[in-house]
């Protein structure tokens, strides 16, 4: 078993490279998208992972289902500009919960 502030550090480690991960994918910088797909949701799955030890089974379940999205051997295959909305959308609530469930208050 993790201790709580290991947990709290490998949570916001895995938020930061994914978040980057995401912002590369919303903004074009890389063309490689298969790519990028397999790390955003290598992120999200290990979000899943440490959600889940840390006892919030909803947001390890939302990851879970934004890993699945974001999986590229399961691709959709949609229009740039709501893969652009999904990568703002999923950044959001990877912000908030990494503040929620990492506020020591």
């Amino acid at each position: 078993m993790l201790a709580p502030q290991t947990k709290i550090i490998l949570v916001r480690s895995t938020q930061l490279i994914t978040g980057a991960l995401i912002i590369v994918a919303a903004l074009g910088l890389y063309t490689n998208f298969y790519l990028l797909d397999f790390g955003i949701s290598v992120g999200f799955f290990v979000l899943a992972s440490l959600s889940f030890l840390m006892g919030y089974k909803p947001h390890g379940t939302a990851w879970v289902v934004l890993g699945i999205i974001y999986n590229p051997a399961l691709s959709l295959h949609l229009p740039r500009h709501i893969w652009v909305v999904i990568d703002i959308l999923s950044l959001a609530g990877m912000v908030y919960f990494t503040y929620w469930a990492t506020n020591p208050y």
